[in-house]
């Protein structure tokens, strides 16, 4: 007859007496890690007035809490000579406080079939820039297919305060229609504030 060590007779074995030890020392640790959640926005309610807080000076306001930056960012382009085979795009809208605006057309439409779809385009992306400090350039492009809706809006990369300008603008834009063409047409701007 054999004889099993004690524990064994469940048919656990050795394991069942591991057990609490591996439980005891929580999981292996392998060099990775597990991503964890952002940690909750901190701060965003005001502490009671008496905890820890300091009256503001006499006749100094204390900033409100969920005001939104005043300003954003110059776009992110640097000033400076035009790139070929761009010309200047006028009249520009009358609302649109930009410096200039730039296009360059590739594709079978030309300036005056895509002008009143430009000028369009222009009052929606100034609209969406109107928080932008003065300077910079905005390159935008925007592909045409046949039948003249907007297939695509390509800009740069930008910091946080104006990524949402330039989201804003690019959303504008695929909304837009334009005249059908035969092939897809390329709409690139450069606008200037």
């Amino acid at each position: 007859m054999r004889t099993r060590p004690r524990g064994a007779r469940n048919g656990w074995g050795w394991s069942a007496a591991l057990l609490p030890v591996v439980l005891a020392c929580g999981p292996a640790t392998t060099g990775t890690t597990e991503p964890q959640p952002p940690p909750a926005d901190v701060g965003t309610e005001p502490p009671p007035a008496d905890v820890g807080t300091e009256p503001p000076p006499d006749g100094v306001e204390p900033a409100p809490v969920d005001a939104a930056p005043q300003e954003v960012g110059a776009l992110p382009g640097p000033p400076g000579a035009d790139p070929p085979g761009f010309e200047p795009f006028e009249p520009l809208p009358e609302a649109a406080e930009l410096a200039r605006v730039l296009w360059k057309i590739e594709g079978p439409l030309d300036a005056a079939a895509l002008r009143d779809g430009t000028t369009a385009a222009v009052a929606e992306v100034a609209r969406c820039l109107s928080g932008a400090a003065p300077g910079g350039r905005l390159p935008l492009h925007l592909i045409l297919d046949v039948s003249g809706r907007v297939v695509e809006v390509g800009g740069p990369l930008a910091e946080a305060g104006l990524r949402e300008a330039i989201t804003c603008a690019q959303d504008a834009l695929r909304m837009l229609r334009f005249p059908e063409a035969a092939e897809e047409t390329t709409l690139r701007l450069i606008v200037e504030r």
